[in-house]
């Protein structure tokens, strides 16, 4: 499970060093087309693939470092077996299922773009959206990677919740 760990750690810190070169990306192409009359039709769908990327890449990462979108009405109030249950349960029927739906749906859309081997409508603009639109798959298997480490730390933390429990924050998220 620390391998699903690491490799989730890894590509979430990665992407977002997305984040740095899409400000500067974008700062190009505003001062480009508001001194000099120049736009770069690339340089703006590089600076969309980008945040596509740290968008769908970054959510496996935030599901290790427990940082994802919680409702907590009673959560931080249960116990570590309790919360643990939750997170199991959590885990098997709404993260398992969600993956399977956006695998499901996405498939048929990621292989007719690899058909045709997609690229951008504008003129000029980049080829190969056929690779980008297969993050979309990535991001899925990532996923499900993470959720069954998930679900194993969250089985041994229920079968003995007194063994240490590891509190992820903020820092395995380097940049």
């Amino acid at each position: 499970m620390n391998f699903i760990d690491k490799l989730n750690r890894t590509i979430g810190n990665a992407v977002a060093w997305l984040i740095v070169l899409m400000v500067f990306g974008t700062l190009y192409n505003v001062v480009a087309r508001y001194y000099f009359g120049q736009y770069s039709i690339p340089l703006g769908e590089l600076v969309i693939i980008m945040n596509d990327m740290v968008f769908m890449l970054a959510v496996p990462l935030l599901l290790h470092l427990d940082q994802h979108v919680r409702v907590d009405v009673f959560y931080s109030n249960f116990s570590t077996r309790k919360q643990a249950i939750v997170d199991f349960l959590g885990t098997l029927f709404l993260l398992f299922p969600l993956c399977g739906f956006i695998l499901y749906y996405s498939w048929d859309y990621v292989i007719s773009s690899w058909g045709q081997k997609e690229g951008s409508q504008q003129t000029g603009g980049l080829e190969g959206l056929y690779f980008v639109k297969s993050i979309i798959i990535v991001m899925v298997i990532l996923l499900i990677l993470q959720g069954l480490s998930l679900l194993v730390k969250k089985f041994l933390l229920i079968k003995n919740p007194k063994i240490p429990h590891i509190e992820h924050h903020h820092e395995d998220l380097h940049l």
